[in-house]
This record gives C-alpha cells, structure tokens and sequence, in this order.
C-alpha cells in the first residue's frame, strides 16, 4: 500500500464521517490509501487487515466486514464483482469537493477492473481526451469538432445522472433481476439509442427506467417459460 493521498479538511467536519468511531475514520483513510489511482481496491478482509492494520491483533476480518458493508450502505464505496472476485471503489473518487483523493494528471495503469457500472476509469479517460482534443486543436477546432464535444460531454452528463448511485440503488431493488452487468449493458444501449436519435433533452431517469422495467419483464417472461 504505497498510494499517496490528500485528506481535504472537510474530511474531519463532514456529517457523513463525523457518525463514524474514530477507528472506523481511521480505516476510511486507510481503504483510500490501499485504493489505486481510480480510487478500486480487491476487497478482500484478510488483504485489507494486512495492509492497514498489519499489527493490531485486536482488528477482526468479521469487524472490516462490518465496516465495509456499512461504508457501501452509506453510499462511500460500492462494490462490484469481476470474473467472480469481489472489488470495491470510491464512487465518488473524481468528484470535486470529495474528501477523499488525488487529482492526478497522469494516473497509474489500473491494478483493479472498472466497475461495470460506474465506469470510473473509462469515464476519466474519455474526459481527458476531450480536453485533449479542445487543447490541442486551440482556436482552430471546427464547428463539426465542437458539436461531437459537446454531444460527447453531454452524454457524460446523462451518463452522470444513470450511475447516480442511489438512483442505480433504487433500480436496482426495484428490478431485482437486473444486476449491474445488466445495468451497465442497458446503460450501453440506452446511451447509444440517445445518440443516434438526438434525444438528450428529456427526463432521462424516467425514460431509462421504462427500459429496465421492459427488459425485466422479459426476463421474467423467459423464466417463466423454462
């Protein structure tokens, strides 16, 4: 664990942490910490008791757990599940005013997946390469650049407000069988529907909820005729 990051001080006055024991703070900068530069992490206790609490005989993998778990119920982290290992991030990693990171202009390979559902690292990479691309083209961008731009940032922006995380929450139990790799491959197709039709003025919630519940009924429908 030899990730270098910021505390901001709004760490130490936030509601959201100030509930916590001082332990549990202690391990919330400690999972950042262990976090790669995309803010994921195996989540693995035995793994994450080595590597932040190498010597505190006292820490139980059943007392990370708990933290853990609680962490994720209280929309700090979210866990995710790749080729049958459990990971976990920062959903919240790149979001500015974030207690909890590092603006990092030149981040490190991933050493975890993406989550298939917030995408961290595909989202970041494509907002670099548009700012790239506004840098590097300067006043000579022409008006067919600038429209692919800002139809690209405006599909991040819907992008924004799918993954919303207690929004994907609430889906997610509302259609219990769509999991996240349902959600994110919905997610896929309802974002390439939106631009190939040029709707991306409409309430999108609403309109990407009524995909869900389609496809969940077909699902339903397949199920019940096996």
């Amino acid at each position: 664990m030899a990730n270098a990051r910021i505390i901001r001080q709004n760490f130490f006055d936030n509601p959201r942490i100030s509930k916590y024991e001082v332990k549990e703070r202690y391990f919330l900068i400690g999972l950042a910490c262990a976090a790669d530069d995309f803010g994921r992490f195996w989540y693995n206790e035995s793994s994450l008791k080595s590597n932040i609490f190498p010597t505190d005989d006292k820490i139980t993998k059943k007392w990370i757990k708990h933290c853990v778990e609680m962490f994720i119920k209280d929309l700090i982290l979210c866990q995710y599940e790749v080729e049958g290992i459990n990971y976990a991030h920062f959903p919240k990693w790149f979001k500015k005013g974030w207690f909890l990171k590092q603006r990092i202009d030149h981040p490190k390979e991933f050493l975890s997946p993406d989550c298939p559902l917030c995408m961290t690292e595909e989202k970041t990479r494509n907002k670099r390469e548009i700012s790239r691309t506004i840098k590097d083209n300067g006043n000579k961008i022409n008006k067919t650049k600038i429209n692919t731009i800002k139809e690209k940032l405006t599909k991040e922006e819907i992008r924004d407000k799918l993954v919303e995380i207690s929004f994907t929450n609430d889906m997610l139990k509302k259609y219990p069988r769509i999991n996240k790799n349902k959600y994110s491959a919905n997610l896929k197709d309802y974002l390439t529907w939106t631009g190939n039709h040029h709707t991306f003025d409409q309430d999108h919630q609403r309109e990407f909820e009524k995909m869900l519940l389609r496809n969940d009924s077909i699902i339903d429908e397949n199920v019940n005729k096996d």
